[in-house]
């Protein structure tokens, strides 16, 4: 230890050093004799103990103890004098020395140095213990103040005792207004009795792991995600702590994914049926033409009435497929009153009897740059909507109509900007919405509706896909009288998207061409046999892929080969690889490749000459085989 002997006597110095190197060896002393040398000693730092007489001439030692607490209040400090009574050490102490030794007691000096410098050691580091504790318990709080996760609590009788402020985030209540209520206050009904019985557990011991419990909002409820422990509370009873993880938005996530798995394996299942649909509807449009000719009046008006259920029936197909698939992500120009009609036939169809339909759908409504395929998504998602908000019947409108909208109308309307638009309006009668519920109907997740419930396409969607059509939407709702929502898409009143069909002339006979027609549906293979036999072609059939590559395997079959019409979903072998097979050995023979699916689900467009969408008219079929051999129908 390092001892700054404070001493006006360099007689007294002498003995104190000697006294203490023979006891202390491996002490260090340093003196001074008055108040300069003293402070500049002290400030030098090093000083392990201050060792000063009571009585020196023109500096006291109680000013030397005012000096030591001032510049190192650390430093223990002890007198050695042979003139302090009992009152002025009382004194001395109470100033802040720490001992005092009487020069009588000599012997005593070298013990009690070493006492008062192990004791000044272990103050020091108590301090620094204790300020380490401090920093970990600020450092401690600062995580829990700063935590994006619920950090709580509880008594042994479930009251709440902390809470940190994403308790807050989480619920919207203020955290101070729960502590000391009891927790199942916070649980949802429906999960009080599990709550109870997890808490229970973890009390007696048990370790439940990760457990998930409904917790009330100021909006609704969350799921949150609990990993609770046991623990001893300062009074030494039990405690509950643990932490709360919010996971609304993880679960609506997955279950948002689980909907669109259901929704790809409803794809799925809707291709297949649409496929075998597809070749039922298709013998029905061929036979009621080829008996046409042949019926009465009355028979004609019936086989009329056929023939419109069963184009019917495909655009249902073919609009269900649309949905189900979805149509990528391409923009063209098209008119919507097509979609739009499509909507307004399936609501006439479908929607309860105690909804009244209005609708208008003008016929020169301008062209918009769109998807057909989210813009029908888009529009039904609100019209079922509109749908739901009318249990007991009512209202519903469904309006599209050119607006151009001016600098000052555009201004009335949040995220309007002037030019021309085609206006989408949906309208109901219904329950209306809120006001404190309406600025959170665009939000993700947001639904006021039980699950299971609607289309699945939230309002965040349909604002996302108005967006993406560089569009903008507006909402107006009045509780208890009804909702009108407007989607207004860009238009371009100049584009042209009529395209006119060719109409169908009567074709020049066949001239005996040889023509396979291969599908593994019976009555399918026997009507376009028959279609095209009595046009005059020379039709062989096959019923599927590996019957026909025997009659492509023959030479002589294959030498006045002229067209092949393949279906592509067949057993055995399939229409990809029969035209696979055609290009690689037959590259003359022309290929007409007819489906039950939409092209783009099989690539039958790209890989034929010419491609028919079941089901089809014969006369189609007759024109499709007529211009794949003569070029274009005359």
């Amino acid at each position: 230890m390092k001892i700054l002997h404070l001493e006006d006597d360099p007689n007294d110095q002498e003995l104190v050093s000697v006294l203490l190197q023979a006891e202390c060896p491996e002490c260090e002393i340093v003196t001074a004799g008055n108040r300069t040398e003293f402070l500049a000693r002290l400030e030098a730092g090093g000083i392990d103990v201050v060792l000063s007489d009571y009585t020196m001439p023109g500096f006291e030692g109680l000013d030397a103890l005012a000096l030591t607490r001032t510049h190192a209040p650390d430093i223990p400090f002890v007198f050695f004098s042979g003139s302090i009574g009992e009152d002025q050490a009382i004194a001395a102490v109470r100033a802040g020395a720490v001992d005092y030794v009487i020069k009588d007691r000599y012997r005593r000096l070298p013990t009690a140095l070493r006492r008062v410098v192990l004791d000044a050691r272990e103050r020091r580091r108590l301090r620094e213990v204790e300020r380490s504790l401090r920093t970990a318990q600020a450092r401690y709080q600062r995580f829990i103040e700063q935590a994006r996760d619920a950090i709580f609590s509880l008594s042994a009788d479930g009251i709440i005792t902390t809470l940190n402020p994403a308790f807050e985030t989480i619920t919207g209540w203020p955290r101070n207004d729960w502590i000391g209520q009891h927790f199942i206050r916070l649980i949802d009904p429906n999960d009080h009795e599990r709550a109870r019985k997890r808490f229970a557990e973890i009390l007696a011991g048990d370790d439940p792991g990760v457990f998930l419990l409904r917790l009330r909002t100021v909006h609704g409820a969350a799921d949150v995600e609990f990993t609770v422990s046991r623990g001893q509370a300062p009074d030494g009873t039990f405690e509950l702590v643990g932490i709360g993880r919010d996971i609304t938005e993880t679960r609506q996530l997955q279950e948002q994914f689980l909907r669109a798995q259901r929704m790809e394996n409803l794809g799925l299942l809707a291709a297949g049926i649409a496929h075998d649909f597809n070749n039922i509807l298709t013998p029905m449009l061929m036979v009621t033409q080829l008996l046409r000719d042949q019926s009465t009046p009355e028979g004609r008006r019936l086989l009329d009435t056929l023939e419109q259920s069963a184009a019917r029936g495909a655009a249902l197909v073919k609009q269900i497929l649309s949905f189900v698939q979805g149509g990528g992500d391409e923009l063209r120009v098209v008119q919507l009153k097509h979609v739009a009609r499509d909507i307004v036939t399936m609501i006439e169809e479908t929607f309860p009897r105690h909804i009244r339909f209005d609708h208008s759908v003008p016929s020169d409504l301008w062209p918009v740059r769109a998807n057909v395929t989210q813009i029908h998504q888009v529009l039904l998602n609100l019209c079922v909507n509109a749908r739901d908000a009318m249990p007991r019947g009512g209202s519903l409108t469904l309006r599209l109509e050119n607006r151009r909208l001016d600098p000052a109308a555009a201004e009335r309307t949040p995220g309007a900007r002037p030019g021309a638009f085609l206006l989408l309006e949906i309208a109901d009668t219904g329950t209306g919405i809120a006001p404190e519920v309406l600025p959170h109907i665009w939000e993700p997740f947001f639904t006021t509706k039980e699950a299971g419930r609607g289309t699945g396409l939230g309002l965040s969607t349909v604002r996302g896909i108005v967006a993406r059509h560089e569009g903008f939407c507006a909402v107006a709702s009045t509780p208890g009288q009804g909702t009108t929502f407007s989607l207004y898409l860009p238009a371009e009143p100049a584009a042209d998207t009529d395209v006119r069909a060719a109409t169908a002339e009567t074709l020049p006979p066949a001239s005996g061409e040889r023509v396979l027609v291969v599908d593994d549906e019976p009555q399918v293979r026997s009507l376009v046999q028959t279609v095209l036999h009595r046009h005059g072609y020379r039709v062989v059939t096959a019923a599927n892929g590996a019957e026909a590559r025997r009659w492509l395997d023959d030479p002589v079959f294959t030498r006045d080969l002229r067209v092949i019409i393949t279906d592509m979903m067949m057993p055995l072998l399939g229409g990809r690889e029969i035209v696979a097979l055609v290009r690689a050995r037959l590259p003359h023979v022309r290929v007409l490749v007819m489906s039950g699916l939409t092209s783009g689900a099989e690539g039958g467009e790209e890989l034929g000459d010419a491609f028919l969408l079941k089901p089809f008219r014969h006369d189609l079929l007759l024109q499709e085989v007529h211009r794949l051999l003569h070029g274009a129908a005359p």
